[in-house]
């Protein structure tokens, strides 16, 4: 199992997991919606975010009784970000602040029910972030031109006393994945060890 130092040592031409190697665990992460100081708070609260994926369509050529499958145009799937509900000392709520983010008429906001349009400059950037287990980013998701094309928090049910939720449901034009250099980190790691280091009396 990669991350437990077991096994290591090379015996009879058999290679063993690194223990430098460690699974990525899920519960590390976090989310930036880039220019919206608006979210700033509300990302503190996210629950699950789904990562981002793609699809290829398949062109089938046709050369006598041969097919041939050849890539076609390729499709982003929309992501889900889960949130909890939350109440703040100002009367604020997650689904209110997330619903001004979308129809407020602000910016940055989608939606302008006043006249009846779409904003401007209502897409953004938004980052997914995995961490490391110091909370140090290792790995990094950029999906590009985001905007949330619904917002659905949960039913109401006086037979529950689960926790509230909100789901939002975001489009974007294409993501990119940015891996954070290893051997800086590892170097930088080294660095803090030794200045860390106790010296013990002779």
């Amino acid at each position: 199992m990669p991350g437990f130092n077991i096994n290591q040592a090379v015996a009879d031409g058999v290679r063993a997991p690194s223990a430098t190697v460690e699974s990525v665990r899920l519960s590390r992460w976090s989310l930036q919606f880039d220019g919206i100081p608006s979210l700033g708070d509300v990302v503190l609260y996210a629950q699950s975010c789904q990562r981002p994926s793609f699809e290829i369509d398949t062109i089938v050529l046709h050369n006598k009784q041969n097919q041939i499958r050849m890539p076609g145009k390729y499709r982003w799937a929309p992501i889900n970000v889960k949130f909890y509900e939350i109440l703040d000392l100002n009367g604020n709520t997650t689904p209110s602040i997330l619903f001004n983010y979308w129809s407020s008429g602000g910016n940055k906001s989608v939606a302008d029910f006043k006249i009846n349009g779409l904003n401007k400059d209502f897409r953004t950037t938004v980052e997914i972030y995995l961490e490391d287990g110091s909370g140090k980013t290792v790995h990094t998701y950029q999906l590009w031109n985001a905007w949330p094309f619904k917002i659905e928090p949960t039913e109401l049910n006086f037979t529950t006393s689960d926790i509230g939720t909100t789901v939002v449901s975001l489009n974007y034009d294409s993501a990119q994945e940015k891996l954070t250099d290893m051997t800086q980190r590892l170097s930088e790691a080294a660095r803090s060890f030794g200045a860390n280091k106790v010296k013990v009396p002779e």
